[in-house]
């Protein structure tokens, strides 16, 4: 999931001329594309099929414990 600023930049569907302009910033400042990028995996390190399964293993429980 990107996180607007933080790991990427949102644009609106189909303003091409907002995406352009994001793509541009990232282009320009080397810093800004690091920053994401290494954001950007760490937050992806949150979605390992293993976590996945575990917390819908874990959501499965508790519905039935409170059902």
């Amino acid at each position: 999931m990107v996180l607007d600023e933080e790991t990427d930049f949102l644009a609106e569907p189909g303003n091409v001329g907002q995406l352009a302009e994001a793509i541009a910033k990232l282009f320009e400042d080397e810093e800004l594309w690091k920053r994401f990028s290494t954001r950007a995996r760490k937050r992806a390190e949150n979605f390992t099929l293993e976590r996945q399964v575990n917390e819908l293993e874990n959501l499965y429980c508790e519905v039935l414990n409170h059902g």
